[in-house]
């Protein structure tokens, strides 16, 4: 099996601060509550692309890889030791 992505929101939350946004301040802008955008924030609930798109809009960041860990199956990672 090969490796895979899945979303880090901790890369989400980073931005956020790095950019000096309000959770509230992001919530409004991508049209979500606050609530929510605390759950997306903290992996408890998943995003949408087009949220992403409009988060990733907001604070500048063109390669949305940057909001993804690509993990490695137990498999693939012993064929390469």
């Amino acid at each position: 099996m090969a490796a895979t992505l899945e979303f880090n929101p901790l890369r989400m939350k980073a931005e956020r601060i790095a950019h000096g946004f309000l959770q509230e301040e992001v919530a409004k802008y991508m049209g979500v509550s606050r609530g929510k955008y605390i759950r997306i924030e903290k992996g408890e609930t998943s995003i949408g692309s087009d949220d992403l798109a409009l988060f990733a809009n907001l604070v500048g960041v063109t390669d949305m890889q940057i909001f993804f860990t690509r993990n490695v199956d137990d498999l693939e990672r012993n064929k390469a030791s």
